[in-house]
């Protein structure tokens, strides 16, 4: 019986240190099984990420050609810009009135109003002339920028044979986007419609402003205090 239990402890020793190696070799293989699922799992989400990239890029480059970008954002921040854009209406009006031979009697601009994440702000102006002058002034604001929509126009005859004309025009600007989109989202090129509208705004024409310069000359101030 001893001789038999002697040989059982001999035979039982090795097979558990056999059973405990395969234990220790089962658990440190599934540890390490799922460090390299985990590590694949990275290496093909920022695979998929730098080819996300690599789309954008291209994207871009292609866009680019002629300054295209540059070009779209300016037209896009004219059209509607980030603050009032009340002066560069009236700049429009003005020049208009010089060009098309009317007159401006009185023009003012009314309180804000912000709907749906648009601001807005109305333009109110009357101007004489012709009705030929008067027809071609009003076509040629429709197509200025910063974006601006009639809403009221009236008419009334002088005894002259001229007519007057009573008008509001409203334009708009917005904030930028607070919210960008995650950079591994992707994105696609511009489509047929979309290209459409930013062909149509780049088309606008810009209000013009005059830079005054400053006097060059060195002439001496005169002290106003000092009698001549």
């Amino acid at each position: 019986m001893k001789e038999l239990s002697a040989k059982l402890e001999v035979i039982l020793k090795p097979l558990l240190a056999i059973i405990i190696v395969v234990i220790l070799g089962a658990v440190l293989a599934n540890n390490l099984w799922a460090r390299i699922s985990k590590a694949r799992s990275s290496v093909t989400s920022e695979t998929k990420t730098l080819n996300l990239l690599n789309d954008k890029l291209s994207l871009l480059e292609r866009s680019s050609q002629a300054q295209q970008i540059q070009s779209y954002s300016s037209a896009v921040t004219s059209a509607l810009p980030l603050n009032s854009p009340t002066l560069q209406l009236i700049s429009h009006i003005r020049s208009k009135e010089l060009e098309h031979n009317v007159v401006i009697e009185s023009i003012s601009g009314g309180s804000t109003l912000t709907k749906e994440g648009f601001n807005s702000v109305g333009i109110t102006f009357k101007a004489i002339g012709s009705s030929f002058d008067l027809a071609n002034f009003l076509i040629s604001l429709s197509n200025v920028s910063p974006i601006s929509k009639f809403q009221q126009i009236s008419f009334e005859q002088e005894s002259s044979g001229q007519l007057t004309m009573d008008a509001q025009i409203e334009t708009y600007w917005s904030d930028t986007p607070t919210q960008l989109p995650r950079l591994d989202e992707p994105i696609s090129d511009l489509t047929d419609a979309e290209k459409s509208i930013i062909d149509e705004v780049t088309r606008l024409q810009k209000p013009a402003f005059t830079l005054l310069q400053p006097d060059d000359t060195n002439t001496p101030e005169r002290d106003p205090f000092i009698q001549i």
